[in-house]
């Protein structure tokens, strides 16, 4: 060797502070993004490219979100489609009996409180069945043999849509 020492690589108080800042920012964004701005959240349900459905979450009707979803905790959007358009039910609790002989295919959409999600569809790849519950509006639900759309949108400002459930 020529003389010099090898040096012991130490964690210094400034490599300490860097670490400490990121896990703060880490911590920041994960509260900013899990809990924040959870009001103003509208589901837009579209078919055939045209919005069909506007309803604020959480669903409420006259005011009481307990009249609205089932036992469970969840209310069901029954969409059949038929030769003149789409035709919207509402469930308290999973339909059992989902189409008719006059009607070409269905979606059944599971709303909570929290998420919405694609619970059945007639439609051969069952991409949409399959989807993640959606939450926020990052990644919406699409039944392209349907031609459905489902997606949380964020209110603009000022901007107010009935969410009420008949």
């Amino acid at each position: 060797m020529d003389g010099k020492k090898k040096r012991k690589q130490r964690i210094t108080r400034a490599d300490l502070a860097v670490i400490g800042v990121c896990l703060l920012a880490a911590a920041v964004l994960s509260v900013w993004f899990g809990f924040g701005k959870k009001e103003g959240r509208t589901l837009q349900i579209s078919w055939n490219g045209s919005t069909m459905e506007r309803l604020a979450l959480p669903l409420e009707r006259e005011g009481r979100k307990k009249d609205v979803y089932g036992p469970d905790g969840i209310v069901y959007c029954l969409m059949r489609y038929t030769e003149g358009g789409i035709l919207f039910t509402w469930h308290a609790q999973r339909p059992d009996q989902i189409t008719s002989t006059w009607e070409k295919s269905y979606n059944l959409l599971a709303i909570s409180e929290d998420q919405v999600w694609m619970e059945a569809a007639d439609c051969r790849d069952q991409f949409c069945v399959h989807h993640v519950p959606i939450s926020d509006s990052a990644d919406p639900i699409i039944c392209l043999p349907n031609r459905l759309v489902a997606e949380i949108v964020e209110a603009a400002d000022g901007e107010k849509f009935d969410g009420k459930v008949e």
